[in-house]
């Protein structure tokens, strides 16, 4: 443990009306606003999406249910799996747009009104054994949306309306499992272990194959963290391709990434129910230390977010369980 440890406590449990958490690992999303004293976070529900939303004193809650359901001409707008939810903030937008992916397609939802704004279907033709929609990130306005045949999607948003502006699939032939913004640049990773870099006109300017099983990606600081099937962290200097550091994070999958730039924290969850945060020392070369590190007993977990910009709380879901657990910094 880092000689700067943290402490924080489970304070509360957040029930999920109406079902429980969906057994894939990404499956939850935080968005904050401290001008607003708000804080949003949507979780994947087999099929359907549950938001909440709080303010800084837990004096109030609200509830919602987005369902996914298969808009695909002739599907009879059956209900589907969700396979990723992701809050997106826009350059234009002063709240966050909900995308909602599954394994029909993909949606896009105004938070405020929790009207539909656009429904991005995949193209039949792509359809090998199976189908999803995976990995969002978005740059400004644009939103890319990533999918199983290794295509991907870019949508404009302007105002309440959204539009498909491209599609693109001759770089990348495998399937997406999830992407990043790094500074003005994209970031996909997919199930071979590339890491593909575009430019926002999705240029490859960069394809890295880093021999990993990636589940997750984030961005850190001038680096790209990956969480991988066998535990570890591993730290990438994208634009030198090369790995910076290797940690043995946790004894099974990592099933999500989260971090915090205001003080250099990491947080890491897996299925083997242990959430750790790591500090991470800015330097030529990266230095990382765990800080904290708890296990939620008997609850694979399956996403973690930090809940503001300070990282003195965060949110974790786990597989097929009906609550969310917050927990707060003590010290």
């Amino acid at each position: 443990m880092s000689d700067r440890e943290l402490w924080y406590k489970l304070e509360r449990e957040i029930p999920i009306v109406n079902g429980n958490t969906s057994a894939i690992s990404n499956n939850l999303s935080v968005s904050f606003s401290a001008n607003a004293n708000l804080t949003c976070a949507v979780v994947a529900n087999k099929n359907q999406a549950h938001t909440v939303s709080w303010d800084d004193k837990f004096e109030w809650m609200v509830h919602n249910i987005v369902p996914a359901k298969d808009l695909n001409t002739g599907k009879s707008n059956k209900k589907v799996e969700v396979m990723q939810v992701k809050f997106c903030s826009l350059k234009s937008r002063t709240t966050p747009v909900l995308v909602i992916c599954t394994v029909a397609g993909a949606s896009i939802w105004n938070t405020v009104t929790t009207t539909m704004m656009y429904w991005l279907s995949v193209p039949e033709e792509k359809t090998t054994l199976w189908k999803y929609t995976k990995g969002v990130a978005c740059i400004e306005d644009e939103i890319f949306i990533g999918c199983h045949a290794g295509t991907i999607f870019r949508l404009s948003i302007k105002n309440d309306t959204a539009k498909l502006t491209g599609s693109w699939d001759e770089y990348n032939k495998e399937p997406v499992v999830d992407m990043v913004t790094f500074r003005n640049w994209l970031v996909v990773a997919n199930m071979k272990g590339d890491l593909l870099v575009f430019d926002s006109e999705l240029h490859c300017l960069k394809n890295i194959y880093t021999g990993l099983s990636i589940n997750c990606i984030i961005s850190v600081n001038n680096w790209l963290a990956c969480g991988t099937i066998i535990g570890q962290v591993v730290l990438y200097d994208i634009e030198k391709e090369a790995m910076l550091a290797e940690i043995n994070a946790h004894s099974q999958p990592i099933t999500d990434l989260d971090y915090t730039a205001g003080e250099s924290l990491i947080l890491s969850t897996s299925e083997d129910s242990f959430v750790r945060v790591w500090r991470l020392e800015n330097s030529t070369t990266p230095k990382i230390s765990c800080c904290f590190s708890t296990s939620v007993e008997n609850v694979p977990i399956a996403g973690g977010c930090f809940t503001d910009a300070q990282g003195s709380s965060f949110l974790l879901s786990g597989y097929d369980y009906s609550v969310m657990f917050y927990f707060r910094l003590t010290q």
